[in-house]
């Protein structure tokens, strides 16, 4: 997992900067054998080769914002 940072960005309503939220962003990504699930569909294409691969590469990237400064801003309503 990678850590991003934290930052503030403003929340904007209409034309009112009503202040700042606190952001912080993630990243990971990890590779898995899909049959470890159970999932073993396959299908083979007109041109060669598969559908889908044994191993899948699962990515995220994840953003959150402080709660507080959701509630203190009124912007916690436009994020539910």
């Amino acid at each position: 997992m990678v850590y991003l940072g934290r930052w503030k960005t403003p929340f904007w309503d209409g034309e009112a900067n009503r202040g700042a939220l606190t952001r912080m962003g993630f990243q990971a990504a990890t590779r898995i054998d899909r049959h470890d699930f159970g999932v073993s569909w396959q299908d083979e294409l007109p041109g060669g080769g598969v559908v889908a691969s044994n191993e899948i590469v699962v990515e995220l990237n994840v953003e959150a914002i402080l709660l507080d400064d959701l509630e203190a801003t009124g912007a916690i309503s436009y994020y539910r």
